[in-house]
């Protein structure tokens, strides 16, 4: 196929009609554009099921009134932090391997380690402890991809927290509110790849340009003029005219 054409024929043949590929690969830029902007401004905001989420409210009394005043704000956080310990963690995961294996909890709590290398400090992200500013309230909350699961693993949290709050003198804890409910996340227009959708376009317009130019240079070789031979250095004292038939005449 190269016979009469050859690669820095081929090079010298892109080169030449390098504004028609820039122009090509341009208009396919500005046709991705559009394309995108269409598929966006149509597209309409969409809610799909999310993770569950329980919570549990407690109310911190302070049962040992001393001439320091009410320290039930001081005893809330101290309480709070109890969930915070290793020893918590501990009790918190036996619990919930009564009724879950550890790749249930892996799943459910929608952990990122593996089966061998699960502990219960693996549970740190599962709850957190959340303390109400200038109140004697603190909240837990335990997020997880099951109902089941979610509501088990809050009950181990505030089993846990219950025995722990019986070694503490002077404070006591009071339930005064429980919630189970599931998110919704929202899926709006802005995960649209517009970028990809113009990358698209612009290389598909740059590959078929370089492909009309190749296809031109190897079925139809021009390396047969004054000009053509210019390209590559080669002296050319004149052209002999072709004639009809193909005969040359000089």
């Amino acid at each position: 196929m190269f016979e009469k054409c050859g690669f820095r024929d081929v090079m010298a043949r892109i080169w030449r009609y390098k504004i028609f590929i820039l122009i090509v690969t341009a208009l396919f830029v500005i046709l991705g554009i559009g394309i995108s902007a269409m598929e966006s401004s149509g597209q309409s905001t969409l809610e799909r099921e999310g993770n569950w989420i329980a919570t549990a409210s407690y109310l911190t009394e302070d049962q040992a009134a001393t001439a320091e005043g009410d320290r039930s704000i001081q005893f809330a956080a101290t309480v709070a932090g109890v969930l915070g310990s290793d020893y918590a963690r501990y009790q918190i995961n036996e619990i919930l391997l009564q009724a879950f294996t550890k790749e249930d909890i892996i799943k459910y709590a929608g952990l990122s380690v593996p089966v061998d290398e699960y502990s219960s400090s693996s549970l740190t992200d599962m709850y957190e402890v959340k303390t109400t500013s200038n109140t004697s309230i603190f909240t837990i909350t335990v997020k997880a991809k099951d109902e089941q699961f979610v509501n088990a693993a809050l009950k181990a949290c505030t089993a846990t927290l219950e025995q722990s709050v019986q070694s503490l003198s002077g404070a006591s804890i009071k339930l005064i509110g429980e919630t189970t409910e599931q998110t919704m996340e929202t899926v709006s227009a802005a995960y649209t790849p517009k970028k990809m959708i113009i990358a698209a376009f612009g290389i598909l317009g740059l590959g078929l340009s370089l492909l009309v130019t190749l296809f031109m240079a190897m079925f139809f070789p021009t390396v047969n003029r004054k000009e053509d031979f210019a390209l590559y250095g080669v002296p050319v004292l004149g052209e002999l005219p072709i004639a009809k038939g193909g005969e040359n005449h000089g």
